[in-house]
Order: structure tokens, then C-alpha cells, then sequence
């Protein structure tokens, strides 16, 4: 007999998917990891130039893993981080300010791949972060040998199509041949990963609205305790943000709900929330858990 616990959060609307479900990701002790270092900065990227303005202090580096593992770390005063993610599962670098929760952009390697091959410890060295454009570049090409060339996505100008408008683009920009799949980060090649894109297939319609909602899934293998962690809101953006609502009334505020599978149920009592991110201190969370029974 199998035992889910759903713990429902009610957020202020501006709170992203990602404001809660980093703090339900923990390292797996038993996994092979590599570590990636690098020092963010914030600028201007334009096609002749990227220049430096000021250190990127106090945002969430975000890797999304393909094997489903995602971490995080935070930038120092110096705008330096280092983060271990699993060897050899392709990952994507994105950033979001850590006042605001809000995503900002992805990594874009030499000015054409989306994700690293992840398969020794590397030092990125200088990323610029451009804030307008929403999407940042190392400052100097770094070697072939630890970036997946299949992540190539798609350019506008130089710019990932997804960039700026949480993966919601023109027609003509967004407009693709495939859906995406459940083993990319970024299925429809936008340039954003799908645990921050609002729509994952490129086809225009948000995804919470589709037929078939995805759930992004975190990363917990080897654990001995849980078997599964599923975190899904009911939308990924804000609604001033958004371009295909029929009726925003009835969905105004944010719902992000943990669902957790415990390998030995009847082995736990309760469960505790044991910190969550400062700009999300306005969060309700809700007095009672659901149990159902497979």
C-alpha cells in the first residue's frame, strides 16, 4: 500500500514555480557529482561586445539536469558560486534574482549551445547576465570538450528565441515541427528550460492549459527513504504576463502542490516545513495533508 501526501501552498501570484521547489531538492550523497564554478556579472550582450557592469551578487545559480535532478547555489558578495551536479547528465545554467524569486535567463555557450556535457569539474570564469535581454553568455568561449552540442537552440538574432518572455514567442519564432520530450531539459529548443517555460512544446497555448499538463519531477535518486517528488502550480508566470487567459479571474493567485511518495509510508508521522526563501515568507500553507491509497 502506497501512501501520497499532497501539501498545498497558497502564494502571491508573482511567486514563481521555482520560489518553492528549490527548497524541496537535497543532494544525493551516494551520486557521483562534478563541480562547476564561475563568477557572475551583470551587462550588456550585443553581437560585437559583451560588457561588464556590475557583480551579480545574491542570485539562485540554477542547474536543471537531464537525468531530472535540479540544484542550486547562491552568488557570494563577489559575485562567485560553485555547484555540484551529477556527472554526466547534460545541464542547463540559468540564474533568477533572489530577491524577487523571479527567473531571469540561461547560460548561452559560445554564443550557441544551451547546456554542459557535465562530465568533469570546470571553471566557467566570467558570465554576463543581460537583464534586458534575459539571457547571459560566458565572456570568453570555453572548451568544446564540456558542452553537449545537441543543445543547440534556437536564435533570434543571436538571442534564444525563449528569451525574455518565459518561452512564449511569436508564431513565426515559436513554431516548431516536434513536441518536445520528457528526456530534454528544453523540449522545444527555445532556450529555456522547461521547469521555467510556460509553454514546453512551443505551440503557443500555456501548458497548464493544455490537454495534458507535464509535472516536472525532482531529482531524488538513490534515496532510500522517498520514492518520488512531484511539485505542480497552476501556472508558471504571472498573469500580467501572460498572452492566452480566456478568464484570469479564476486564476489569480498561485497553488504549488507537493506530492511525495514515500518508499515505507507507514513509517512516517508528519512531515515539516522546514524553511522557505525570504521573498516567499508571504506564503499560506495549508493546515491539513491529503492521503490517498493505491
Amino acid at each position: 500500500m502506497k501512501k501520497k501526501i499532497f501539501i498545498l501552498c497558497l502564494c502571491l501570484f508573482a511567486i514563481l514555480y521555482f520560489t518553492s521547489c528549490t527548497s524541496s531538492t537535497n543532494p544525493d550523497p551516494n551520486s557521483q557529482t562534478i563541480k562547476i564554478s564561475g563568477n557572475l556579472y551583470l551587462g550588456s550582450i550585443q553581437t560585437s561586445s559583451i560588457k561588464k557592469q556590475s557583480v551579480g551578487t545574491d542570485y539562485l545559480v540554477v542547474a536543471t539536469c537531464e537525468n531530472g535532478t535540479i540544484r542550486s547555489s547562491l552568488t557570494n558578495s563577489s559575485g562567485s558560486f560553485e555547484i555540484n551536479i551529477p556527472k554526466n547528465s547534460p545541464t542547463m545554467i540559468s540564474f533568477v534574482n533572489n530577491s524577487t524569486g523571479k527567473y531571469i535567463g540561461t547560460t548561452l555557450f559560445n554564443s550557441q549551445y544551451t547546456a554542459l556535457a557535465a562530465n568533469q569539474d570546470s571553471s566557467l570564469g566570467d558570465i554576463v547576465l543581460d537583464t534586458t535581454n534575459k539571457y547571459a553568455v560566458t565572456s570568453q568561449n570555453i572548451s568544446s570538450s564540456i558542452i553537449d552540442a545537441t543543445y543547440k537552440p534556437r536564435l533570434s538574432n543571436h538571442i534564444p528565441v525563449g528569451a525574455g518572455n518565459y518561452g512564449k514567442g511569436s508564431i513565426a519564432a515559436m513554431s516548431i515541427s516536434k513536441a518536445g520530450t520528457s528526456s530534454s531539459i528544453d523540449g522545444d529548443t527555445d532556450g529555456t528550460p522547461d521547469l521555467f517555460d510556460a509553454d514546453n512544446d512551443g505551440d503557443r497555448i500555456l501548458d497548464e492549459f493544455e490537454a495534458i499538463s507535464t509535472k516536472a519531477t525532482e531529482g531524488i535518486a538513490g534515496s532510500t527513504r522517498i520514492e518520488n517528488i512531484v511539485a505542480f502550480p497552476n501556472l508558471k508566470i504571472a498573469l500580467s504576463e501572460s498572452e492566452t487567459f480566456d478568464d484570469p479571474g479564476q486564476t489569480y493567485k498561485l497553488f504549488l502542490a507537493f506530492e511525495i511518495d514515500f518508499a515505507n509510508p507507514d513509517n512516517v508521522e508528519s512531515i515539516e516545513v522546514v524553511t522557505i526563501p525570504s521573498y516567499a515568507s508571504t506564503c499560506k500553507f495549508d493546515q491539513s495533508t491529503a492521503y490517498d491509497f493505491d
